[in-house]
């Protein structure tokens, strides 16, 4: 039994790297002595993990304030004692300052779910060669991050070869630092519904550029066109900073599209099992759980590029789509639409191949053996 502390800022946010952190805190506590790190306000209920909550006056993290953080996060670090403390999301400064050891015998593990993407944007390859600009702040936390992948941690997890790739050739980290564990789901959980060809088209995920919303809600102005009846859910939460776009765009699409807002557990399973598509057409995105929980509900998936395109099959499982291409996108929901039995073939397919590849007791079998072997 080893004694793991966990430190993610914010878990209470909705999203897949938080489910990821709080089903990883869950399971370490079934052989470990687990303690989650963060600056929640309230109390994260995980069965059997312990809680320490580091308030902090703003969720954006500036140099002094990041320096005041990490010097109580390494006073709670010294008042619990641990083995492994793996650090997930944290700011550069904050993560360059806790990651560092002031001890031998532990090992510090960076749960790796993309390099951050407003530092690394140039590496994750989702902004135009126009629109990218030099930003100094980018390139000094840069400098952080890459030194405390580089001398600070024992291991970096990734979920796809996709991120593994960036790490290696992007950023030359030494490629036996990195342990790549693809994130499952509990597919057994899932008793999916025979699919009906009700024309709906299904969008989970957060509301952003890297997720290509905006995008997709002008491909829907065209699959309208052809499809009258069709209409696109999308479900998931607002950035503050993009709700005035988002909701301009929104009105431009008309009777297109519809936001249902956030939808979980029963609620956001009912919307699978309506939709007769899934759509997830994301920018280089390091993973991915939504095609994985289209394909265990039966239903074709379309995708965009990164770790999302280790997942689906091409064709097989679900369609690919040139993110950047409104007509492409438009095009492959199209055909979708107009092959009920191929949407029906390609659904039986993605089932299949996530109760094959990629239940959760897969993932949790390759964290217990990277846990007991170090």
């Amino acid at each position: 039994m080893k004694k793991i502390v966990i430190y993610h800022p914010f878990l209470s946010v909705v999203g897949g790297a938080e489910q990821v952190i709080r089903n990883l805190a869950e399971y370490l506590a079934t052989k470990n002595t687990v303690r989650i790190i963060s600056h929640d306000e309230h109390r994260i209920d995980i069965p059997n993990v312990e809680f320490t909550s580091i308030e902090v006056l703003s969720k954006r993290f500036n140099l002094i304030s990041s320096v005041e953080v990490s010097k109580k996060i390494k006073k709670a670090l010294k008042e619990n004692s641990y083995d492994i403390l793996i650090t997930s999301n944290a700011p550069p400064i904050i993560d360059y300052l806790i990651s560092k050891k002031e001890k031998g015998n532990v090992l510090h593990f960076c749960w790796c779910h993309e390099p951050r993407r407003s530092v690394f944007y140039k590496e994750m390859g989702d902004t135009n060669k126009s629109e990218i600009k030099t930003n100094i702040k980018a390139e000094i936390y840069k400098k952080f991050y890459i030194r405390a992948y580089k001398s600070h941690y024992d291991k970096i997890i990734v979920y796809s070869e996709f991120i593994r790739n960036i790490l290696k050739k992007k950023l030359n980290i030494n490629g036996n630092k990195i342990t790549k564990i693809p994130w499952g789901i509990n597919v057994k959980s899932i008793d999916w519904k025979p699919l009906t060809e009700s024309k709906k088209i299904l969008y989970v995920g957060r509301i952003n550029e890297a997720k290509n919303t905006y995008r997709l809600i002008r491909a829907m102005k065209m699959v309208k066109k052809d499809f009258r009846d069709s209409k696109l859910a999308i479900v998931g939460p607002i950035g503050d900073l993009e709700e005035k776009r988002f909701f301009n765009e929104l009105k431009e699409a008309g009777d297109a599209v519809e936001y249902l807002g956030v939808k979980v557990g029963k609620e956001l399973q009912k919307m699978y099992e309506e939709a007769q598509v899934v759509v997830y057409p994301v920018i280089n995105e390091p993973w991915g759980l939504v095609p994985l929980e289209a394909m265990a509900n039966a239903r074709a998936v379309v995708v965009g590029t990164g770790g999302p395109r280790e997942t689906v099959e091409d064709g097989i499982t679900g369609l690919y789509v040139d993110p950047f291409n409104v007509k492409d996108i438009a095009e492959k929901i199209t055909n979708l639409l107009a092959d009920f039995n191929l949407c029906k073939t390609m659904g039986i397919n993605g089932r299949k191949k996530v109760e094959k590849e990629f239940d959760i007791s897969k993932t949790y079998s390759a964290v217990s053996e990277l846990i007991e072997r170090s």
